[in-house]
């Protein structure tokens, strides 16, 4: 392959030859010569045309890319609204109940739960309202916390009054808890 030529074709002229004398005017001859023809391309145009093919596949490639990458998102979003979405509902239908302790803010003692089985009823939140700061002289605190059901069943949550500075144990109370088929929590003190 030389460099001023890259590519030739050779094609075929049909070329007609006329003679002079009326006799060989009279027959004509056909005679088919072939002539060359050349494409000459330089190196430059062979390498401009590289260049520009290669930028098509980059572009094809961004775009096949942004294409994956758009999908990809789609499919994490989809896919997390699912979860939440799971969540939601598997909450929705367990029930809550809480029970209601008093303390008093003067006191050094607070009340912690122990609960018998806990993949049966698990404890949610504890809210505290009323005298927290021991203003009034009863300095009544009520204590509420808040149970979830989360599977059919009975146990019990025991609940005691402890003295935090010398840890000593004052009144307990027992709770009965029963979950039944529709996740519907029932608490009864024992």
């Amino acid at each position: 392959m030389s460099n001023s030529k890259l590519n030739s074709k050779k094609s075929t002229k049909t070329v007609t030859t006329k003679k002079s004398s009326p006799k060989s005017r009279a027959t004509a001859k056909k005679t088919t010569v072939k002539k060359p023809i050349s494409k000459v391309v330089e190196e430059k145009d062979i390498e401009k045309e590289i260049v520009v093919k290669e930028d098509l596949v980059k572009e094809k490639k961004v775009k096949k890319t942004k294409r994956v990458s758009k999908k990809f998102k789609i499919l994490l979003l989809v896919i997390v609204i699912l979860i939440l979405g799971i969540i939601i509902i598997s909450n929705i239908n367990k029930d809550t109940k809480a029970i209601v302790l008093e303390t008093h803010a003067n006191e050094v003692s607070q009340w912690e739960y122990k609960i018998g089985d806990k993949s049966i009823v698990k404890h949610i939140d504890k809210k505290q309202s009323g005298d927290l700061e021991g203003k009034t002289q009863e300095g009544l605190i009520i204590e509420k916390h808040i149970f979830q059901a989360l599977k059919p069943g009975k146990t019990t949550i025991k609940f005691t009054f402890i003295n935090t500075v010398n840890k000593s144990y004052g009144e307990i109370k027992e709770y009965k808890v029963t979950v039944d088929e529709n996740l519907k929590l029932e608490i009864k003190e024992a």
